[in-house]
């Protein structure tokens, strides 16, 4: 029997909520790795460090100077997350074989001596610092390599997604209805060469936003308050005609180009086409369903199964429009397959950690654009 070993993953994404921590058994190792989820948990963040990591991400000028700190506090955040998976599993320190961190990845823009803007990107999430706290292995900045290679950064997980979900005879797709909304199609009996993902557009981030404008709660969780407006079809088809949703594959998005002077065009835009306020989640929530239902009609092949990933997959009302757009195929969460709704990219960052350590190549050129195979991923032992 090959031997076992355990792998952590915690991930904080573009919703900016907290930290999701897993904890997998693998065997095998590189493509041939079997994994089975163990524990799963989501950690909040207090309100301090959710409004500090959105205005950052949403690039406010107000927060010019907070990355430092930031990092360190979520990098922080992130080993509290591995301590407590451990503690929780009864499982000593250095029976961890590797921790992989996914930290969230923040662009933002600066003047050079010219006046010319320039754009940089910042993946959250020290691997020094949390190895040296946790004693263990850690491996982290895996957009990092990805963009190293030549590829936009993102989707991240499309590997590992492959390697969880891929199947001989049936072809699926994983919706994560994150922060922002990601697609990864993974065909029948696929290769990883064969894997197409992408950035569908935004998610939870925009729901979120307009629930606590609207109606002064964190968040519309179960889709009560979208289920009970009505969508304004002038709004939503304005909405659709924006060019990002038709770009091919590869393509990758971030918080920033959907919040801030995105949102206040959002509220314009419900003004001019006369929406009440009590639709506006309504329709934005259309807006998503659509979008993923748009996406997924870019592939080549109509899948057997969507796959629902991620905190928006427990909005009831989305979850639904999603399932009635994309019928006939057969729409579930992930649950199915032993991941928590908001597990699975934790899993993932398990999996391209454990990967590093195997030194296996990671290449899905249709879902990064990068150009050559990359060990992914900074080792700190």
């Amino acid at each position: 029997m090959a031997k076992e070993r355990l792998a952590i993953g915690v991930y904080c994404g573009q919703a900016a909520d907290g930290v999701d921590g897993a904890m997998v058994r693998i065997t095998g190792s590189g493509e041939k790795m079997k994994v089975r989820p163990m524990h799963q948990s989501h950690h909040p963040f207090d309100d301090g460090l959710h409004a500090r990591l959105v205005a950052v991400m949403d690039d406010d000028p107000s927060a010019a100077g907070l990355l430092p700190s930031l990092d360190h506090d979520v990098t922080a955040a992130m080993i509290e997350t591995a301590r407590a998976t451990i503690k929780l599993e009864g499982v000593p320190a250095n029976k961890i074989a590797v921790v992989g961190l996914g930290g969230a990845v923040i662009t933002h823009t600066a003047r050079d001596p010219k006046h010319n803007t320039l754009a940089y990107v910042t993946e959250l999430g020290s691997v020094p610092f949390a190895a040296g706290r946790l004693g263990t292995p850690v491996v982290g900045q895996f957009a990092q390599s990805d963009a190293g290679a030549g590829g936009c950064g993102g989707p991240i997980t499309a590997w590992a997604d492959w390697l969880l979900f891929r199947d001989k005879q049936l072809s699926r797709v994983l919706i994560h209805l994150g922060g922002l909304v990601t697609l990864t199609q993974v065909g029948t009996n696929a290769h990883p060469l064969e894997v197409v993902a992408f950035d569908v557009g935004p998610g939870t981030m925009l729901m979120d936003a307009l629930t606590r404008e609207l109606i002064g709660r964190p968040a519309d969780v179960d889709g009560a308050f979208a289920d009970r407006g009505r969508p304004s079809a002038s709004m939503l088809n304005e909405l659709l005609a924006n060019p990002y949703f038709r770009a091919p594959a590869p393509k990758v998005t971030h918080r920033r180009n959907w919040s801030g002077a995105h949102l206040t065009r959002l509220r314009a835009m419900a003004q001019r086409h006369r929406v009440r306020e009590e639709d506006v989640v309504a329709t934005a929530t259309e807006w998503v369903a659509h979008s993923v239902a748009q996406g997924v009609k870019l592939l080549t092949e109509r899948p057997h199964e969507i796959i629902l990933t991620g905190g928006g997959a427990r909005n009831i009302h989305l979850a639904s429009r999603i399932r009635t757009l994309l019928s006939p195929s057969s729409t579930i969460n992930c649950e199915k397959f032993g991941i928590g709704i908001r597990a699975k990219q934790a899993i993932c960052m398990a999996v391209l950690a454990a990967a590093r350590l195997d030194k296996t190549p990671i290449y899905c050129p249709y879902a990064t654009g990068a150009k050559a195979p990359t060990i992914w991923g900074s080792l700190c032992e």
